[in-house]
C-alpha cells in the first residue's frame, strides 16, 4: 500500500511507523483506523470537516473510511499507528489530549519503532490506554486485562 506524500522513516511493516509529511495539503481515506501523533512539532489535520493544528501532546484518531487532509513541515516526525481494531468510543473524538502516562508510553513506542522493535500486543495496550483515560472504560482484550490484574496484585504484595 502506498502512502500519498508521506515518507516512512521505518521500512518494516509493523503497526507503528515514524513518518514525515509534506507542506502541500494531501487528502485520502483508508479502510483501517489510523492514529497520527506529532512528536517534534505541529501538523495541520482535518478529519471529516473538523480541523485542528495538532501539536505534540495530542493525538488524532481517524476511524476507517474517514477522509482526512493533512500538511506539515517535512522536517518534523510523527508516530503513526494503523490498526484494524479501534475502540468504538475512541473513534468519536478525532482529537484527544495525551496525559502523562500516555506521553511516557509514547516515548517508549518512539524508541521501539526507531529501533525496528515490536512487542506483540503493544498496539492494543496503546489503544486501550488511550480509550481508558478518555473515560471510555477498559477496552483491552480479556487476556490482557487478566495479565494486568495479576501484575497489579503482585505489585501490592
Amino acid at each position: 500500500m502506498t502512502r500519498p506524500l508521506a515518507a516512512s522513516l521505518s521500512s518494516t511493516p509493523l503497526p507503528f511507523s515514524l513518518r514525515r509529511y509534506q507542506h502541500d495539503v494531501s487528502s485520502h481515506s483508508h479502510d483501517f483506523a489510523q492514529l497520527v501523533i506529532p512528536l517534534d512539532g505541529p501538523i495541520e489535520i482535518e478529519v471529516q470537516g473538523q480541523g485542528q493544528r495538532l501539536s505534540p501532546g495530542f493525538a488524532c484518531v481517524i476511524a476507517p473510511g474517514l477522509r482526512h487532509d493533512y500538511a506539515a513541515d517535512p522536517a518534523l516526525s510523527f508516530l503513526v499507528q494503523e490498526s484494524p481494531w479501534l475502540p468504538a468510543a475512541l473513534a468519536e473524538r478525532p482529537f484527544i489530549p495525551l496525559d502523562e502516562p500516555q506521553r511516557h508510553y509514547l516515548a517508549f513506542l518512539r524508541q521501539m519503532v526507531a529501533q525496528d522493535r515490536h512487542v506483540a500486543g503493544m498496539e492494543q495496550v496503546w489503544l486501550g490506554l488511550l480509550a481508558e483515560t478518555q473515560g471510555m472504560g477498559p477496552t483491552l482484550a480479556p487476556r490482557i486485562l487478566r495479565v494486568r490484574a495479576r501484575v497489579m496484585r503482585r505489585c501490592r504484595m
